[in-house]
């Protein structure tokens, strides 16, 4: 519930110009604290034992809420609706249906057709209520379609090698869980540094190029990343990480300001909670993909490990192909502005 409001505070109360510095500053948030959680929550269960890594978050939640209170602009006008909680249970049934049925040694196509079935019901009640949970006509907007394909197959990679590579080293490599560290906080930290450089490269060259070029860089990491015979030591797989991280850090704040902008802006918590459940989503799934290829054994192969590979490239492919969805620019002169 946070992310996505968050991002929707930052679409209605800055001006255009300013989206994406802003989510550029608000990706960098994330990767930094993407790579500080995993190594604090460490040291907290290790000197104080599971709870404090729950303890920990109630001075960030206080902070977080005087600064809401203190910088939020009012609200002039107040919308009047209701929310479906109908419709917010029948996506949560499809999605956790999807989500079940890559759960195992094998894909359940009952659950996945029974999945699908009810997010094809989501659909048809959304376009028919009056207060939809999601708008599914936002997807016939190109910069918010490029926008949701690279939020969830992004993830699809990310969040999958994040989990591979914990497991590559112990069971392939026999390399001690506290020395893969290393090349996660790379991946993470690279992702923190890409995000302002986004807004940066947005303003040079525009942000279809900026998202492109993003997505050839995210593709040659895989390609080093690909060479896994040769990663004796995580410290042998950190460049390709490091480019991989980069790459997505520079990506996501230009899509996500296009895709943000292509929506009218009091319809902003829903255009950004959209893009949330496709990032979850995406993430889910590569975890699930992973899981299948990587099966049920107590232990790994290398092969195992190389048949996932595959996955990612068709991803990022997807991923590079989108960005000619985005509009050269964001600016209102820009001609292209009236497809969105």
């Amino acid at each position: 519930m946070i992310v996505p409001n968050a991002s929707a505070m930052l679409r209605a109360q800055l001006p255009e110009s300013m989206l994406p510095f802003a989510y550029g500053i608000f990706g960098a948030t994330m990767g930094a604290a993407a790579a500080v959680g995993p190594l604090l929550g460490g040291a907290l269960t290790q000197f104080f034992d599971w709870p404090a890594i729950f303890l920990v978050n109630v001075p960030w939640a206080l902070l977080a809420l005087g600064l809401i209170v203190m910088t939020s602009k009012p609200q002039i006008e107040k919308r009047k609706g209701r929310l479906d909680l109908r419709s917010t249970v029948l996506l949560a049934f499809a999605i956790g249906a999807l989500q079940l049925g890559f759960i195992g040694d094998a894909v359940d196509l009952r659950l996945v057709l029974l999945a699908v079935l009810l997010l094809s019901l989501f659909v048809w009640v959304q376009l028919r209520v009056d207060d939809p949970v999601f708008d599914p006509r936002f997807f016939k907007r190109p910069a918010y379609l490029a926008a949701g394909c690279t939020t969830a197959l992004g993830n699809f990679t990310m969040y999958a090698l994040l989990f591979q590579l914990p497991i590559f080293f112990v069971d392939v490599r026999q390399v001690a869980e506290i020395e893969i560290a290393g090349a996660l906080t790379a991946m993470t930290l690279c992702m923190m540094l890409g995000g302002p450089m986004s807004a940066v490269a947005g303003r040079l060259i525009g942000v279809r190029y900026t998202a492109a070029l993003a997505a050839c860089a995210n593709i040659f990491g895989l390609y080093l990343y690909s060479d896994l015979e040769s990663a004796l030591v995580p410290l042998d797989i950190i460049v390709p990480m490091a480019l991989m991280g980069f790459a997505g850090g520079m990506a996501g704040p230009v899509v996500q300001a296009a895709g943000m902008l292509a929506i009218e802006k009091e319809k902003a918590g829903m255009a950004a909670g959209g893009l949330s459940t496709m990032r979850y989503l995406g993430g889910a799934l590569g975890i699930s993909i992973l899981s299948l290829r990587l099966g049920s054994e107590s232990t790994t192969t290398l092969e195992q490990h190389l048949s996932v590979i595959p996955y990612y490239a068709g991803a990022l492919f997807v991923v590079f192909m989108s960005a000619f969805l985005l509009p050269v620019s964001t600016k209102k002169a820009d001609p292209i502005e009236g497809a969105l």
